[in-house]
């Protein structure tokens, strides 16, 4: 009669796959929340984008609300650098340029284009 394999020599096996899955679901979790910000920091451009568009240039008032409003989502180290920050005329080409660090330490660029419609 022969020995037939038990569950006990299964157990390793399970406890592994176990471990790898874990491993990749916190994985994903991180990588998730950095497809957030990222998703954030393009809405809140879209939206100066918006109003740059109007004004033709991003304003002092707007340039502060943003800085806060990045400060708030978790963007470190901001610089706007390359922004349009001077009045441009009908048709114009407008930028707005945000570089910056997650809390996580992953540096982000969101540089958009667009021309006044002021």
């Amino acid at each position: 009669m022969k020995k037939e394999r038990g569950v006990a020599a299964e157990f390793p096996v399970v406890c592994l796959c176990l471990l790898a899955l874990t491993v990749l679901l916190f994985s994903y979790l991180g990588s998730v929340k950095v497809i957030q910000q990222k998703e954030t920091l393009g809405q809140i451009a879209r939206k100066y984008l918006l109003i740059m568009e109007t004004m033709g240039y991003l304003g002092s008032q707007d340039r502060q609300n943003l800085m806060v409003e990045l400060e708030e989502m978790g963007l470190e180290q901001i610089s706007i650098a390359g922004t349009s920050t001077s009045q441009r005329c009908y048709g114009d080409e407008i930028v707005l340029s945000i570089q910056g660090v997650l809390e996580d330490g992953r540096r982000v660029t969101e540089k958009r284009f667009s021309t006044a419609k002021n």
